[in-house]
């Protein structure tokens, strides 16, 4: 979206922001499958009506997950940083939403994608030839 995210985006009254960053692989028509980098993220609204912050705690772990499991292997110790990094960014991606919402979020993208693929003009589907 091209818009800043506030109260009026929640996805109930008195609920959280939910957004989500959906990718998905095309071949013409199709979708053959979705990506491991969608992502999916739930902001509380504020009594000021602004959102609560994103977390950014699993993207700093993975920045320096490398660095961690190399020198715990120079130690001679177990090296998890990396695992736990991955783990924390899948639990992350989920947003903390229930399995049926995710689902539901996924096919109701699958329409919005192929509506845009026969050319019709849909807000927050991008297309990109990769």
């Amino acid at each position: 979206m091209n818009r800043k995210l506030g109260p009026n985006d929640r996805c109930s009254p008195n609920a959280a922001v939910i957004s989500a960053l959906l990718s998905a692989a095309i071949d013409k028509e199709t979708i053959v499958g979705w990506l491991t980098n969608s992502a999916f993220s739930m902001r509380e609204v504020r009594p000021d009506g602004s959102l609560s912050g994103l977390d950014f705690r699993a993207a700093a772990l993975v920045v320096h997950a490398d660095e961690l499991d190399m020198e715990a292997r120079r130690l001679g110790a177990v090296a998890i940083a990396s695992l736990i990094a991955q783990r924390r960014v899948q639990e992350q991606n989920a947003g903390g939403l229930p399995v049926e919402l995710r689902e539901a979020a996924f096919e109701r993208a699958a329409i919005q994608i192929l509506d845009k693929l026969q050319g019709h003009s849909v807000v927050g589907v991008f297309l990109r030839d990769c």
